[in-house]
């Protein structure tokens, strides 16, 4: 009985503990997923970014070359040596990052197929520029060497190549950001998929678990009633009971012997009714157990029973205290008409009081004593 009383609650707070788990994962999912995000994004950023700067850079080489090959001017030339040999350091750091990570430039070199065929087919003009460029460093403090057949061949390299290194560099970057918006694409799935999935977890919840709380709570309160309604209806009776004892004992006193036998019965029936009652009692305790405050989260505040309780509580405390007073009551009656001497009177806090106080004194036989005989005790 008692595992089938408790099984529905064991089923809820199960299904109410799994959906709270569930709703932390997701929680927890979402959150990993919109960091990494985050994190992508600003790696994507720095990627295309620096990609960008390659076509700049060798724009800026060939420039420079250029200046070196033709100028005049010392001061001019040495100015220009210092600019291009610290734009080459770039230029020849950030494209050996882009294909294979360097930690200074914040670069993971984890590129695609695709991105990593573009960068093989831009290899050999790398590779060109890169040695015209030194080539051209190496002798552009040589004032004679600058217009030499050597430099001027250099010079038609750089030229030549940066061209078709600059469109290899905007194939890299287009396909960079089209490998970006995909990511991306597939973020926002992601996200709408945790969203969608969090939402039937708390429909889930809704419905399998805050909904049968709630019908479970207001079956209880309407029983609780009911048993209220019972208890009262028992007490009533009860009270009717005691006033026909009290009208019987003051018939007794008028001088009708007779209504002596009424005592046992009336008694009888007044015992049955508590009996009744304690019946009901044991009922009320059970679904007062079974009304115990649920965690807050199941169970909303305006439905929680603390009153209904407290009331319920209240009139078991009652109940208990007139058992055990009617209880005292038999056995005090029992006594005296064992022992053949007046009932004794005792005191009573409850509604059973003016029984006691009318009992109290008078002498209870179990056959009805002749009338002469009550006469004289009468007097």
């Amino acid at each position: 009985m008692t595992m089938s009383k408790s099984s529905p609650t064991r089923r809820l707070t199960i299904l109410y503990l799994i959906a709270l788990t569930s709703i932390a994962l997701l929680s927890v999912a979402g959150q990993a997923v919109f960091q990494w995000a985050i994190q992508q994004q600003k790696h994507d950023t720095l990627v295309i970014s620096a990609a960008n700067r390659q076509m700049i850079f060798g724009q800026q080489i060939s420039k420079d070359a250029l200046f070196l090959a033709y100028s005049s001017d010392s001061s001019a030339r040495t100015k220009t040596q210092q600019e291009l040999q610290a734009v080459f350091a770039i230029w020849k750091q950030t494209f050996t990052g882009l294909q294979h990570g360097d930690t200074k430039l914040g670069l993971s070199g984890e590129n695609s197929t695709t991105v990593q065929t573009l960068y093989r087919s831009i290899q050999p003009d790398f590779i060109a520029i890169n040695q015209a460029t030194q080539d051209i460093l190496s002798s552009a403090s040589n004032t004679k060497n600058r217009n030499s057949s050597a430099a001027q061949n250099d010079i038609k390299i750089i030229l030549a190549r940066e061209n078709t290194f600059s469109s290899g560099m905007n194939a890299i970057v287009g396909r960079y950001q089209s490998e970006a918006e995909a990511r991306a694409s597939t973020i926002r799935v992601i996200e709408l998929a945790l969203l969608f999935i969090t939402l039937t977890v708390l429909t889930g919840e809704a419905l399998l678990v805050f909904r049968p709380a709630t019908s479970a709570l207001q079956r209880t309160m309407n029983e609780i009633f009911a048993l209220k309604q019972s208890i009262a209806q028992q007490k009533q009776e009860l009270g009717s009971g005691i006033d026909k004892l009290l009208k019987t004992n003051v018939a007794i006193a008028a001088g009708d012997f007779h209504a002596r036998w009424q005592i046992t019965y009336n008694l009888n029936n007044l015992l049955a009714r508590f009996n009744s009652l304690l019946q009901i009692e044991a009922s009320v305790g059970k679904f007062q157990k079974d009304a115990q405050p649920k965690p807050k989260p199941i169970i909303p505040a305006q439905l929680q029973t603390a009153p209904v309780q407290l009331q319920t509580a209240n009139v078991v405390d009652n109940c208990e205290q007139i058992q055990r007073d009617m209880q005292r009551l038999a056995a005090v009656i029992r006594e005296a008409k064992t022992k053949k001497h007046p009932v004794p009177i005792v005191g009573s806090s409850t509604t059973i009081a003016p029984l006691y106080q009318e009992l109290g004194g008078n002498y209870i036989s179990s056959s009805p004593p002749s009338e002469k005989k009550f006469k004289q005790q009468k007097r």
